[in-house]
């Protein structure tokens, strides 16, 4: 029976020995208002038996503490400890402040006193509800409670796991930015490098084409006075030879004089080391 349905039928296991005390119980439900539908058992031993068939048949257990046998205390017991999940309630016609206190310490819902002028008869429908509504209410904080414990520990998990990865997303982006970094590093070495070799052959081609310079002239100039000289004492195949001569030496130094130019284009002022 859920807790916010009041016009619900109450359904209670009456564990009563006497047989008196029962008709009383069904009377008080009769004269109230509250729908009840009741089953009796007049032993403990019969009511565990019971319980452990079908315990949902059933809203609440209400015991008479002074049974024939297992006593209405250690029937409590028994079914608190085979985890039978319903509200119980203590009847007796002897109260006292030390079973009470003991009775509530075991985990029973309430306990009534039968008192002597019948009086507990009048509330016992409205106060056997109420019981049975604090106890869905409990039950449902429980799975409340239990509920938003389990998506703490599913959030807790899923935090972790976002620290985890976040965590690897980090040490990632620290290597990549590692490499990166060596990449560059790398890359400015070979630029310089590059740039210190291309400097070694801008010097090298300058050198290269102005000392070379002064032997060609010197076997230009020597060519063209043999040329001279030897007009018309030659043979003709001589004369022809000494003519590719002079004109080879010539195209080597316009080759001489434009690797020159270009090394000084390139380089943008005479290489040091040089004259």
């Amino acid at each position: 029976m859920g807790s916010d349905d009041s016009s619900a039928e109450l359904r209670v296991l009456l564990v009563e020995d006497d047989k008196h005390d029962r008709l009383s119980f069904h009377l008080a439900f009769r004269r109230s208002q509250v729908s009840c539908k009741i089953t009796e058992c007049e032993r403990g031993e019969e009511a565990l038996e019971r319980l452990r068939t079908d315990a949902s048949s059933f809203d609440l257990v209400v015991i008479d503490h002074g049974l024939p046998g297992i006593s209405g205390l250690d029937l409590c017991k028994e079914l608190l400890n085979e985890m039978i999940s319903l509200p119980l309630v203590i009847l007796t016609g002897r109260g006292s402040e030390e079973l009470a206190v003991e009775a509530l310490k075991t985990g029973v819902s309430d306990y009534i006193i039968k008192d002597s002028g019948l009086g507990y008869l009048d509330l016992l429908p409205a106060v056997l509800r109420e019981v049975v509504r604090k106890h869905d209410d409990r039950l449902a904080r429980k799975r409340a409670e239990e509920a938003l414990r389990k998506a703490h520990e599913e959030l807790e998990r899923l935090v972790e796991e976002r620290t985890v990865k976040l965590a690897m997303t980090a040490e990632q982006l620290k290597t990549e930015i590692t490499e990166r970094k060596r990449s560059q590093e790398q890359m400015e070495r070979y630029a310089a490098e590059l740039e210190r070799s291309n400097k070694e052959l801008e010097r090298f081609a300058y050198v290269a084409s102005h000392d070379l310079q002064e032997p060609l002239r010197t076997v230009t100039t020597h060519l063209r006075m043999l040329q001279r000289i030897c007009k018309d004492k030659l043979s003709s195949d001589a004369d022809e030879y000494i003519t590719y001569a002079v004109d080879g030496a010539n195209r080597m130094s316009k080759l001489i004089d434009n690797l020159l130019s270009y090394s000084r284009v390139t380089g943008g002022t005479r290489p040091e080391g040089t004259d």
